[in-house]
């Protein structure tokens, strides 16, 4: 009985740290994004068509958040005369993985087949 309450208190902390780990992507990389008009979609595409694979996609962002530098970007050289270089974060490889997976999920191209 212990181990089945065990379990569950570790299922629920795992739920709300993720939804920690959630709202502090919305909070400090969308509204970033936002405020200086930074086109997400835009960057994920060019994510998309260089590698094509999330796994790739998500290593390569990663690298990127980790160490912010433009041999480490896809965008071009003149998208940064317009937008700035990310600053480097102050945040856990974990919580890169979910603000990643986060971004993807939001900016994931969507193919309907069947309409």
């Amino acid at each position: 009985m212990e181990k089945k309450y065990n379990l569950k208190i570790l299922i629920i902390l795992n739920i709300l740290s993720f939804q920690i780990y959630a709202n502090s992507f919305d909070k400090n990389c969308l509204n970033c994004h936002n405020q200086q008009k930074i086109p997400s979609q835009l960057i994920y595409k060019r994510y998309l068509l260089e590698y094509s694979s999330d796994r790739i996609i998500k290593e390569k962002m990663i690298e990127y958040l980790i160490n912010p530098i433009l041999d480490n970007s896809i965008m071009p050289r003149q998208f940064f005369l317009k937008f700035p270089m990310k600053d480097k974060l102050d945040i856990t490889r974990d919580e890169l993985k979910i603000g990643v997976d986060r971004f993807i999920d939001k900016f994931r191209l969507k193919i309907r087949i069947d309409e």
